[in-house]
């Protein structure tokens, strides 16, 4: 189901009154005009076909036409070694997804491009190939616009409706925070003795309203998104959903490094 934008919004507000400046300086924008598709990862640290899997990443995620998140999976923990970026909830996206598309069994590593298209995760010329096919440009008339802003304290995301959704239900605004690079000294399982090098985490993801009639316009402090760590970014995606609120085709997107 989708959470309450209303509660997600009265949080930040209440929120942002006892939070301390991020200290990160300038302004920096972004938007969906140049993106041509977005990638979701599904991966683990657990998992040594994942390793190969991580040069696809790091290379999609240079081409400023992509949107490029990898969410890591708890369910090869059991393996040995419990992923230290690793959540259940990631996993339910990609149950999500696998409902949706009827991808069959969950494995790793495993993409989705732009909400529609299950692929193996390793395979960086198919995806490439798959992406060209599918470029979120061809439907600029039914396409929303998305537009970040980050002035060194707050991200602004601004998203205005283009057609109506097909099936009558309005598309959500999804808020993707991740890592940009993580290293992490793997001690036990498929890929022990092995320092993987993670790019593009996801840290956390939330829906944070629907976007109807209205554009949607939400502020966020950077303290409640940027870790300790350095390297840290967002995405914003526009994704429409079926009628049991299930995910479905991702309709526009932009990222915007901290």
């Amino acid at each position: 189901m989708i959470p309450s934008a209303v509660r997600f919004l009265a949080f930040v507000l209440a929120a942002a009154a006892c939070l301390p400046s991020v200290g990160v300086a300038g302004e920096r924008r972004a938007s969906s005009d140049t993106v041509r598709g977005v990638v979701e990862f599904f991966t683990s640290q657990g998992c040594a076909d994942c390793v190969a899997a991580e040069t696809v990443i790091r290379d999609l995620r240079r081409d400023a036409g992509l949107v490029v998140v990898s969410y890591h999976v708890d369910y090869w923990d059991y393996i040995g070694w419990r992923d230290t970026l690793g959540s259940n909830r990631n996993g339910e996206r990609q149950r999500d997804y696998a409902r949706q598309i009827k991808s069959g069994p969950l494995a790793t590593p495993q993409a989705v491009v732009n909400g529609r298209i299950a692929l193996p995760g390793g395979d960086g010329a198919v995806l490439r190939a798959t992406l060209a096919r599918h470029d979120l440009r061809q439907a600029a008339a039914s396409r929303p616009r998305v537009d970040l802003t980050s002035d060194g304290e707050t991200l602004t995301l601004r998203a205005e409706p283009a057609a109506a959704s097909p099936n009558g239900r309005a598309p959500v605004v999804m808020l993707v925070t991740y890592a940009a690079r993580t290293v992490t000294r793997v001690e036990d399982g498929e890929n022990r003795g092995r320092e993987m090098v993670d790019s593009q985490a996801v840290r956390d993801w939330r829906v944070v309203g629907t976007l109807k009639d209205e554009p949607l316009e939400v502020s966020v402090p950077l303290t409640m998104l940027v870790e300790a760590t350095q390297g840290a970014g967002c995405a914003v995606l526009v994704q429409s959903v079926d009628e049991n609120d299930q995910p479905s085709t991702i309709l526009s997107a932009a990222a915007l490094d901290f």
